[in-house]
């Protein structure tokens, strides 16, 4: 299934999904599928991206069926990605991720080295 997202969503999701596996290895999937609060997002993707465009872009996941979120108070309190994400990803090329991580993000060698690349 293709989906249409932003060059930008398509690096978070790719950031997350980097995330999601590294996770797995120590945890079971429904658990390493959990990204957390929007703060836990940010970390992940540096300084990239502000608050505001990072919120914005995990809607955008969302609204395509890619990301659970549970918010309040104008914020993500909790947030995972979908079984359709994960499967998504799954079936993507090593070399397209790459460079779709690499259009977006200037330093994220350690996405790379996760995802095996």
């Amino acid at each position: 299934m293709k989906y249409e997202l932003t060059k930008e969503a398509d690096a978070l999701l790719c950031i997350l999904y980097a995330n999601y596996k590294q996770k797995n290895k120590t945890m079971p999937r429904d658990k390493a599928r959990k990204c957390g609060h929007l703060s836990d997002i940010i970390k992940l993707v540096g300084s990239e991206f502000n608050e505001e465009d990072t919120k914005d872009l995990c809607y955008e996941l969302k609204h395509n069926g890619l990301m659970w979120i549970g918010d309040a108070d104008d914020t993500i309190f909790m947030s995972e990605l979908t079984t359709k994400a994960i499967a998504y990803m799954q079936n993507r090329s090593g070399n397209e991720i790459k460079q779709i991580v690499k259009s977006v993000f200037s330093t994220v060698p350690q996405v790379f080295k996760i995802l095996g690349m």
